[in-house]
């Protein structure tokens, strides 16, 4: 490791370091941090480099290269954001210049290099004493890495003065990591990275701001910090920048909703639990109820099917019995007609045997026996000559048979020879003849096998070729298309191209046209102030955009104004009408009745209803005629003033305590008359009002008149009242004036009614000459704004020059659409003409490698003969192979015929010699029958007819012995049956009844979920669950119910329940349990200890979440009803009156700017219109007082804020409610600020990339920098105690000596800090009260290339040097 010695130097001895240390002790501000000094300590070309700052401000000027844009590369905002990435670092955000350069880079000679960098702020506190804050940052680096070890520190001491810390130790070595840490402890912090190390600085000097606010503060300093910032306007990026500037809402104020909308989203997360319960119990549900319809339809088929099964077994039984028993009354006939016959044969067998005991059968009983003997003989002769015919045809056949064997063979002999000539024939025509021609003598089996082998391997060849030929074919036919392409797609381009042209001429006349429209209407417009700027409003008309802008700008400030009037016309008729609607109601209340009572005591609480009995004093007297005025209002007032005016008699005068109350009251009861005159000589009791009765005796109001005694005074009497007013009660007494009587008699009331009448008419009248004159003027603000509507709407529109504009960008895209094709489409005729030369050579090769032909034609020829040779081979294959069974046939066939010529030679000579046999008999019987006589003949015959006759009776008695075997077996069967079938009828009973009871059971378990028309209770009686079971049948249709399908079902309801089990968990246990009876499977769910089925599961969760829904709506809408309209909106309200307020007055303050042309900036803070009309209408609700607000305007509030969260959830832009609600209530995200800009004697107007192209660099400057100054004041404004610095280089560039002077004055007068480059400002300008000036000088004759500083600082009035040049 390499270490680098400093020159020598200790702070404490450092004289000037001394000076700068006082000198900033008497600089320091008490009210916020203000920069004093910073320090670059052996990086880039700083060996140990300090600036100081005057008043907050240091302008670091020099030529280029010696370091000044470095220096605020080093420094700031580095020291502030803690960030190494160099598009932080640059000044012109690129990423050329790293720290790792700026430590190692530019020709460092040695391996590892440590620095630092550090910036000093002071202050004082309220006791004067100074205090301090320092931060910077330890930056070491190798030659062997890319990467820079930054170690970060912040502490309350300083930097190179007597009492702080050295940032180098003996020997001028940097401090290391250990030192650092040794030299802050006790007062300083080393930061374990940049995120702690950013917080601390944010916390100590920049208290105040949020994260998100020191962020878009350092996102202003980087873009203050861009060298000649003016050159690129970006109004939406600078918009940004100063929205980011305004005042945030206050976290902590979003808090309680947060919570509240986090509760919304507990309860949302459980109505999306109870959705999936609610899916997962209704797929349940619809499982089991396909489950369940299956096993009924099963159910009722089995109980139908056993019903069927039992008619039909039941007819079959007794169809068994009735055949059972004909077949035993048949039996019985048979056994009898056997009988019969039995003894016709032993009553012939009598006779007979009777004839054979006769002496003539004895006689001839010789002649008897050779007839029989001959009858044998001739017998045995028929048949040997029988088999003789047999034999001879046998031998004759076999005879033809082989001669036609040996045909068969000849004919196969000649096949093979001919198919063979063939075969060789093709193997010659596909050059297989060498191959071929040695088969003919191998065995059958291995000649195919040698010919299939040989006819696959040159397939296999051909197959090769033919598809190197499909591959140059397709590659060839791929060129082509693609050249096809390639000249579509050129023509298109023409095409494009031509049409573009034409869109564009046509755009360009249709702007034109607009323009002259927008001239004339802007001309004719009387309420919009457009007439005057006509001509710069046409020159508008292309960018409908901007004159949309402008023109929305003045409706709307014209429209704000008439707005304003008319509100408060509004406010001021409302105003006349609250004052003019209690004189009115007054005034109509005195037209109907007299005027009303005297004003009730503080003491009266008891009720003065229509129906209490009585009445008070005033109401029950009346003047004696000829009694003054004067003395009238004097006595009125001395008993209003005693009390007694007002006091209630009963109607009989009697003493008694309100019930109900407090009040007062006057008795006639126990009163004493006045000794002298008393008010009864003025005054005396009302006569009762006409058709009423009066409401106290005027015995009773006399006693009580006559009981008070009159006088010029008041009499010295319990009760006095005297015509001066004067009265006396007792002890107590005084007295009072009015002008008039008002109460004490019924002119007098009247005389008040109309006095008083007469003095609302006139107030009436004057409230409503008000009134009318308002509404007048309210009327022409009306008409004012419905001329204005019309003049907007009036306003031309560039609509056909949007659709031409339109058709020109569609042209563009269109065109380099195509031209990307045309492109593509060359690109893909090259790789076509590559493919096709590559499978070329390939099919060569491939060709010449197999020796075959490279031409489909000819390579179809020989695959022609290669599959006729295959034809060929196989039928001589099949030739010899059948000529082959041939001459095993004719071997058989000779054989046999051997076999069967000599069986017909052994059966002649058995019939010779039966015939011979014959004869002999033949001759026998002649000679015996020559003896015997006639006698004997006679009997013999009978005899013969007998025996014939008993030979009949035995064949039919043995006819019969099968019919009755058979009968004896068809009944014995017959009963088998019919007892089976009995048996079956009563085995389909006890099914049938089994499958009864299986169905009601089934229709118990499942027919809650099955969810059929059919009636499913009171089941179990035959008729009933028969009728059920067709209903069932009927209802349900074809669905299918084997075992296999129920079985199918049941899989899948178990799927169900296994995949819903999770979902349900909690809320239902779930079983699926098997019913053995009834052979399903039931499944159930147990919800608190209840057990109920899918179907009630289903209906309970949906009725819970249907209520879960509703609940979580109206908890919403009060949520939505108390962010709204309670403290949240009163903030947001709060916040964009303060930022309007804030941004009138810095724009007032950037006004004041002016160039010689006078050119002008202001600020405009207004309603982003690109964020759609519904934003507006709902700032402009946020502002209104909500108790004003009807329920359709709290539902836009609602509908408007609540899509504004849909959308961040859908976009994903932020997370957690607090966030969130940051995001949807920032108030400064539905603003945009527009910088407008005018120059002498023209409208404002706002500033776009080409009117600020088209400025001086002047200009520009003053356009762009104001409005950043203005950002940065406002960033500073949420921190009142912090550093207040903007960061400038090149400060300035091609502003005028004038300008410059007002920019100054700007900066003077937002309270701005500076840091300022430049290769050639002095900043000496009367408007800055003060600044630092270094000017840096790199390198000197030696070749030393450290950068020193010469320093002087301008006081406001003076420019003075501030030390002598430092050598490094």
């Amino acid at each position: 490791m390499t270490l680098l010695t400093l020159p020598q130097q200790q702070p404490s001895d450092d004289p000037f370091a001394v000076a700068v240390a006082r000198q900033l002790a008497g600089q320091l501000r008490s009210d916020r941090w203000a920069p004093t000094r910073a320090g670059v300590l052996n990086v880039w070309r700083y060996f140990d480099e300090i600036f100081t700052f005057h008043h907050g401000r240091l302008l670091l000027r020099g030529p280029n290269g010696t370091g000044k844009s470095k220096a605020l590369e080093l420094l700031l905002p580095f020291l502030f954001d803690a960030s190494l990435r160099p598009s932080r670092l640059s000044t012109f955000g690129g990423s050329e210049r790293t720290m790792h350069w700026n430590l190692m880079g530019d020709g460092y000679p040695h391996t590892t290099r440590v620095g630092y960098v550090w910036l000093e702020f002071g202050r004082t506190d309220p006791q004067g004493a100074a205090e301090w804050f320092t931060c910077g940052a330890r930056l070491s680096a190798s030659s062997n890495t890319r990467t820079v070890d930054a170690t970060f520190f912040t502490t309350s001491s300083r930097v190179g003065v007597p009492g702080g810390f050295s940032l180098v130790k003996p020997g001028n070595v940097p401090l290391t990591k250990p030192d650092l840490a040794a030299a802050l402890e006790g007062h300083g912090t080393v930061h374990s990275g940049p995120e702690p190390y950013r917080k601390a600085v944010r916390e100590a000097v920049f208290r105040g701001l949020s994260d998100a606010q020191y962020e878009a503060l350092i996102a202003t300093l980087l873009q203050l910090r861009t060298p000649k910032l003016s050159e690129h306007l970006n109004p939406d990026a600078l918009s940004e920048v100063l929205s980011k500037a305004l005042p945030p809402l206050d976290p902590a104020g979003l808090t309680e909703i947060a919570e509240g909308f986090e509760r919304l989203d507990r309860s949302r997360e459980r109505l999306s639990a109870l959705d999936a319960e609610v899916d997962a119990a209704t797929r349940l549900a619809e499982r089991q109820q396909q489950y369940a319809r299956r096993a009924l339809r099963r159910g009722a088929a089995d109980l139908i099917h056993a019903d069927a099964e039992l008619d039909e077994v039941a007819g079959e039984a007794a169809r068994q019995r009735e055949a059972h028993a004909a077949a035993v009354a048949e039996q019985a006939e048979v056994t009898a007609r056997r009988e019969e016959l039995e003894r016709d044969v032993a009553l012939t067998e009598e006779a007979i045997g009777g004839l054979r005991d006769s002496a003539a059968y004895r006689e001839g009983q010789q002649l008897d026996q050779f007839r029989a003997a001959l009858r044998e003989a001739k017998r045995a002769a028929e048949a040997a000559e029988a088999a003789d015919t047999a034999r001879r045809d046998d031998a004759t056949g076999d005879a033809a048979r082989v001669e036609t064997r040996r045909a068969e063979l000849t004919s196969a002999s000649a096949a093979v020879e001919r198919t063979w000539h063939e075969t060789s024939a093709l193997a010659h025509r596909a050059g297989l003849a060498g191959l071929v021609e040695p088969l003919a003598d191998e065995p059958i089996d291995q000649a195919r096998a040698l010919l299939r082998g040989v006819l696959l391997g040159r397939e296999g060849q051909v197959e090769e070729v033919r598809a190197a030929i499909a591959a140059h074919a397709r590659a060839s036919a791929d060129r082509e298309r693609a050249a096809a392409r390639r000249e579509a797609r050129a023509a298109d381009r023409d095409e494009t191209q031509a049409t573009l042209t034409k869109a564009r001429q046509a755009y360009e006349e249709r702007v034109a046209a607009h323009r002259v429209s927008i001239a004339a209407w802007a001309s004719a417009c009387t309420v919009l102030p457009v007439a005057p700027v006509a001509p710069v409003l046409a020159d508008l008309g292309a960018d409908e955009v901007a004159l949309a802008s402008l023109i929305g700008d003045v409706t709307a400030e014209v429209r704000e104004r008439i707005a304003a009037d008319h509100t408060a016309g509004m406010a001021a008729d409302r105003e006349l009408l609250a004052k003019r609607t209690p004189l009115s109601a007054e005034y109509a209340a005195l037209t109907r009745r007299p005027p009303g009572e005297p004003a009730a005591p503080a003491h009266r609480t008891a009720s003065r209803e229509a129906n209490r009995p009585g009445a008070p004093l005033w109401r029950v007297v009346t003047w004696h005629e000829g009694v003054p005025p004067a003395t009238q209002a004097a006595v009125e007032a001395a008993l209003q003033a005693s009390g007694l005016l007002d006091a209630w008699i009963r109607p009989d005068g009697s003493i008694g305590m309100a019930a109900d109350g407090h009040d007062s009251f006057v008795a006639s009861m126990g009163a004493v008359p006045a000794p002298g005159d008393s008010l009864l000589s003025i005054l005396d009791a009302a006569p009762p009002e006409r058709g009423e009765a009066a409401p106290v005796a005027p015995t009773v109001v006399r006693q009580i008149l006559n009981a008070i005694g009159y006088g010029e005074t008041a009499p010295r009497h319990g009760a006095g009242v005297g015509a001066d007013g004067s009265w006396r009660l007792g002890l107590a007494y005084g007295s009072w004036a009015k002008p008039e009587a008002e109460f004490l008699g019924v002119d007098a009331r009247e005389r008040a009614r109309q006095r008083r009448l007469a003095e609302l008419g006139g107030e009436l009248a004057t409230l409503d000459a008000a009134r009318e004159k308002v509404a007048v003027a309210i009327a022409g603000l009306r008409t004012e704004r419905a001329t204005l509507d019309a003049e907007a709407a009036a306003r031309p529109s560039l609509a056909d020059g949007a659709r031409a504009l339109e058709a020109v960008q569609r042209a563009e895209l269109r065109l380099a659409a195509v031209q990307d094709q045309l492109t593509g489409a060359e690109s893909d005729l090259a790789a076509a003409e590559e493919t096709a030369r590559a499978t070329l050579r390939e099919l060569t090769l491939t060709g010449s490698r197999q020796s075959l032909p490279t031409t489909a034609g000819d390579l179809e020829q020989l695959a022609d003969a290669l599959r006729a040779l295959r034809q060929a081979g196989e039928g001589w294959l099949a030739e010899r192979a059948r000529r082959d069974y041939a001459a095993d046939r004719l071997a058989d066939a000779e054989e046999a015929a051997a076999r069967s010529t000599a069986a017909a030679a052994e059966a002649e000579a058995a019939l010779t010699a039966a015939r011979e046999k014959v004869d002999a008999a033949q001759t026998r019987l002649e000679s015996v029958a020559g003896a015997v006589g006639t006698d004997f003949s006679a009997v013999l015959d009978q005899v013969d007819v007998l025996r014939a006759r008993a030979e009949g009776l035995r064949r039919d008695e043995r006819a019969l012995r099968p019919r009755h075997d058979e009968l004896i077996s068809r009944i014995s069967d017959l009963n088998a049956r019919a007892e089976a079938a009995e048996r079956a009828r009563d085995a389909a009973t006890a099914a049938r009844d089994e499958a009864v009871g299986r169905l009601a059971r089934l229709a118990g378990l499942l027919g809650p979920d099955a969810g059929l028309e059919t009636r499913l209770t009171g089941l179990g009686a035959v008729t009933a669950t028969l009728q059920a079971a067709r209903a069932i049948a009927e209802e349900c249709g074809r669905l299918p119910h084997g075992p296999r399908h129920l079985r199918q079902d049941e899989s899948a309801l178990a799927d169900v329940l296994h995949t819903i089990r999770e979902s349900l968990t909690g809320y239902a246990d779930l079983a699926m349990e098997a019913d053995e009876q009834c052979d399903v499977q039931v499944v159930s769910a147990t919800v608190d200890g209840l057990r109920i089925s899918p179907g009630q599961l289903a209906a309970r969760v949906t009725a819970e979440r249907d209520e879960t829904r509703a609940r979580l709506g109206e908890e919403e809408r009060a949520l939505f009803d108390h962010t709204l309209i309670g403290d949240t909106r009163r903030h947001v309200a709060e916040r964009i009156r303060q930022a309007t307020g804030l941004v009138r007055q810095v724009s007032a303050q950037l006004e004041q700017v002016r160039t010689v042309s006078g050119l002008g900036v202001r600020l405009v803070w207004e309603v982003n219109p690109e964020l759609g009309p519904g934003l507006k209408q709902a700032r402009d609700l946020l502002l209104a007082d909500p108790s004003t607000l009807s329920d359709d305007e709290r539902t836009v509030l609602h509908a408007f804020f609540r899509a504004r969260i849909d959308e961040l959830r859908t976009t994903g832009a932020a997370t957690g409610w607090d966030q969130q609600l940051s995001e949807v209530l920032d108030y400064r995200r539905w603003h945009r600020f527009v910088v407008q800009m005018r120059s002498g004697g023209e409208d404002w107007a706002p500033v776009t990339r080409k009117q600020h192209g088209a400025k001086s660099g002047g200009e520009k400057a003053i356009v762009l920098h104001l409005p950043l100054f203005a950002a940065a004041a406002a960033h500073y404004r949420a921190a009142p105690e912090a550093p207040r610095l903007i960061l400038l280089d090149e400060v300035f560039v091609g502003v005028d000596q004038m300008n410059r002077g007002q920019l100054m004055e700007v900066l003077t007068g937002l309270d701005l800090d500076l840091m300022l480059t430049s290769d050639q400002e002095w900043c000496t300008y009367a408007e800055v009260d003060g600044i630092a000036i270094h000017q840096l000088i790199a390198g000197d004759a030696d070749g030393d290339e450290a950068v020193t500083t010469a320093r002087f600082v301008w006081t406001g009035q003076d420019f003075l040097p501030a030390d002598e040049p430092r050598t490094q």
